[in-house]
């Protein structure tokens, strides 16, 4: 399957897999029984569906753009390669990445169905429980990326003052 998302759509659909999609399903989730919203697990459980669906396709569409792409980690100068520790490594990044988009989504989603069909405890607990951890690390990664950004625009404008 070839899904390769531009710069800005890529940017669009992480923010949504990694924030959006998880922060409004565990608000959702919730507020549901505090004010009686309805569908409460039918909702959450289609917002987990979509948040694994994107995540497959961002996946995919990661794959496809990284192919050459240097560590990010490391900011290249003419003389040094500085290490940014609280940054984590490419390797890392795309093991969060994947949990993030993939497998709490996933595991979210498969707990929430398999609950209807087996009589599991809880699912809304479990899930919503799922969906925070992804919502805190969708904020971890965001943060992180950002972080980069502005060390890699530094490093740019470092270059460019010599």
């Amino acid at each position: 399957m070839a899904v390769k998302f531009s710069g800005k759509w890529f940017d669009m659909f992480k923010f949504m897999a990694l924030v959006l999609l998880p922060a409004l399903a565990l608000l959702y989730s919730t507020l549901g029984p505090v004010w009686g919203l309805p569908l409460v697990k039918e909702i959450t459980g289609t917002i987990a569906a979509v948040d694994v669906f994107l995540g497959v396709l961002l996946g995919i569409s990661s794959l496809q753009y990284k192919d050459g792409i240097e560590n990010p980690t490391l900011i290249q100068s003419s003389k040094t390669i500085v290490k940014v520790s609280w940054i984590p490594s490419d390797a890392t990044y795309d093991v969060l990445m994947w949990v993030a988009q993939v497998l709490l989504p996933g595991a979210a989603a498969f707990y929430f169905t398999l609950s209807y069909i087996w009589n599991l405890p809880e699912p809304e607990k479990v899930v919503t429980t799922i969906i925070a951890l992804d919502t805190f690390l969708g904020m971890f990664l965001g943060f992180a990326a950002s972080q980069f950004n502005k060390g890699a625009i530094f490093t740019k404008i470092y270059n460019s003052q010599k």
